[in-house]
């Protein structure tokens, strides 16, 4: 579990993301989930399946950052589209206890592998969520996210980007 150990110098620390000394340790996450597709400006609404990885460090019990890969599916009007966004995953931890809620900000480039058109490209990738952690065992912990995806397919033939917006939950594992 997520536990509080009393340290010889009667000061606590936290042996869920940092060793005794504060030092960094590495992490590791897998999430899934769905986004729930918002009308962006030429009346497009797109929902997509999402899975994603995430590595990196924990800096102290407060801070995370790393760098993740994730593949989201579309499937509109019998065409689908698969995307693969690349981004940084920054955390802030706001109460780290047994049960840990944080922000997350997701920001990159999302690429595209199955396109609809040849001139299609991908875009900017960007996704803030807020996040609760459960620890299962000492290393392991479950999450659960509510947040935002912003995420640009673009037209080289009309040279036009459209955004594919919306609500994400996700549920992953934490090790």
């Amino acid at each position: 579990m997520n536990t509080k150990i009393l340290d010889t110098d009667n000061t606590f620390y936290n042996d869920d993301r940092t060793n005794k000394t504060g030092e960094s340790k590495v992490y590791r996450s897998i999430d899934m989930g769905y986004d729930f597709g918002i009308k962006n400006r030429d009346g497009y609404k797109v929902d997509k399946l999402h899975l994603s990885t995430t590595q990196g460090y924990n800096f102290n019990n407060s801070f995370f950052a790393g760098m993740g890969v994730g593949l989201n599916y579309i499937s509109a009007a019998g065409r689908s589209l698969l995307m693969v966004p690349t981004f940084v995953n920054l955390k802030k931890y706001l109460n780290p206890s047994v049960v840990t809620p944080y922000v997350e900000f997701r920001g990159g480039y999302s690429f595209l592998l199955l396109k609809l058109d040849d001139s299609d490209t991908g875009g900017i990738y960007l996704s803030p969520s807020f996040r609760i952690r459960y620890p299962i065992t000492d290393k392991i912990g479950v999450t659960g996210a509510f947040g935002f995806v912003y995420q640009q397919v673009g037209d080289t033939f009309i040279k036009e980007s459209i955004a594919i917006n919306g609500i994400s939950l996700r549920f992953g594992v934490e090790f």
